[in-house]
């Protein structure tokens, strides 16, 4: 398992970040000059990269997600430990199910209309952490975009 979380959550969490927040945001906010449409269009190419069609949107979403973290923090360090945080945790549930800990029904959780009620409040819970971040970037706000 510690192998597994290391070449499925901590090096590509560290290089796609890098890629992704590091050099391609630099370079599209350059050609851009819009922090948004750099964030948008950067998302949508780390989408892209993992060739998954039914990911593409909440891959994007992750992307876009990320994106933001970095500009609003100042730092590329918060998304590269959410990506990882987020590879991890998929490592570990994927662990667990192969040791026969928890059902292989635990892959489609959030995939039935059952599972409404508890998709709506992580993603509140999401957008309520995300517009968090964004209030605490305003108040700062007379600091310069974070572009590394």
């Amino acid at each position: 398992m510690f192998f597994n979380l290391f070449m499925i959550a901590m090096l590509p969490a560290i290089g796609e970040e890098l890629i992704f927040r590091g050099l391609l945001h630099k370079i599209f906010f350059k050609w851009t000059g819009n922090i948004h449409v750099t964030i948008i269009v950067t998302g949508f190419l780390f989408s892209i990269l993992h060739i998954q069609f039914y990911g593409l949107f909440p891959r994007w979403l992750l992307g876009v997600m990320f994106g933001y973290m970095m500009v609003w923090s100042g730092t590329i360090w918060l998304p590269i430990f959410a990506h990882f945080t987020n590879n991890a945790i998929a490592v570990y549930i994927s662990y667990l199910i192969h040791k026969g800990t928890i059902s292989e029904k635990f892959e489609v959780f959030g995939a039935t209309p059952s599972d409404i009620p508890v998709t709506i409040a992580t993603t509140s819970v999401c957008l309520a952490l995300v517009w968090i971040m964004c209030r605490k970037w305003q108040e700062k706000n007379s600091r310069k975009l974070f572009v590394p």
